[in-house]
């Protein structure tokens, strides 16, 4: 059974909370609405719940929108939480920028536009619905595929480890960098007929995940951050059908990734799976 999507919306006005309550109800989707009226109640529920969507107002006592944003794109469990800024009618750029700077994905401007909100909501909870589902398959795919049975150094390593954003923070921004640009590029292959050597760069890509030791989570944790990155700012539309495409490019990087490791077999560095330090053990197969 489908899990209920839940949006955290965050005001210190009760009024606002109400009227943003009504918006959402025209959703008609199976979604649960859970309001704080400042930033240290927002984080509280995040210890409770699990967020598709974070819906933040800027100008708020205390803690404000953009300090709420930096805590929860600094926390495991939300880092990847899409943030939709609220933000008065007169905010300039340098205001936007520094939302983006912070972790936010778009903004609506007060007053709000129903129609407008909810065709963001709508995608944003598509996207992680679609990111739940594709995390549910790399790992039955690493499963699959992978036949890491076979291949017990590198087995061993893969379990319980780390993820790469956290343990290699550098280098997997980096792959995140290369990964977005491969996926825009196959997007414009698809709608502009040009040539980009989208599959050597994605083969590339697998291959650098492989040096990393990375797991089914890497894979979905770096195309979430992708899809985030390349969606934001970019019409419904074009959001869309990177979506789409977004389905075949990360196949075809768990496809790579497979047979990276299948070929890779036993390793032949001494006593490298003897480590008990993984995360050493993935740096010194950079």
């Amino acid at each position: 059974m489908k899990n209920t999507q839940k949006i955290l919306i965050v005001d210190d006005r009760k009024e606002n909370l109400i009227a943003l309550r009504l918006v959402l109800s025209d959703l008609n989707l199976d979604v649960e609405i859970i309001e704080a009226s400042n930033g240290n109640d927002a984080l509280a529920a995040t210890l409770q719940h699990r967020f598709s969507l974070a819906i933040l107002d800027i100008m708020m006592p205390g803690m404000d929108g953009y300090e709420l944003a930096s805590y929860l794109r600094g926390d495991e469990k939300t880092k990847l939480t899409p943030i939709i800024f609220v933000s008065a009618a007169h905010t300039d750029e340098q205001d936007v920028f520094k939302g983006y700077e912070v972790g936010g994905i778009d903004y609506i401007v007060k007053p709000i536009v129903p129609q407008i909100l909810l065709g963001k909501v709508k995608l944003f909870l598509e996207m992680d619905r679609y990111r739940e589902a594709l995390a549910e398959k790399l790992s039955e795919e690493l499963e699959r595929r992978y036949t890491l049975a076979n291949v017990p150094e590198v087995s061993s390593v893969l379990i319980d480890t780390e993820s790469l954003s956290t343990s290699n923070k550098e280098k997997f921004q980096a792959l995140v960098q290369r990964y977005s640009q491969a996926l825009m590029q196959a997007v414009e292959n698809l709608i502009l007929k040009v040539g980009h050597p989208v599959a050597e760069q994605l083969r590339a890509i697998a291959q650098e995940l492989g040096k990393l030791f990375a797991t089914s989570r890497d894979v979905a944790e770096l195309h979430s951050l992708a899809l985030a990155r390349t969606t934001k700012q970019v019409p419904p539309l074009k959001a869309k059908a990177i979506i789409e495409e977004g389905r075949f490019v990360v196949l075809e990087v768990m496809g790579n990734l497979s047979t990276y490791y299948r070929q890779r077999g036993p390793q032949t560095e001494p006593n490298c799976h003897e480590s008990t330090e993984k995360t050493n053990l993935r740096k010194a197969h950079d």
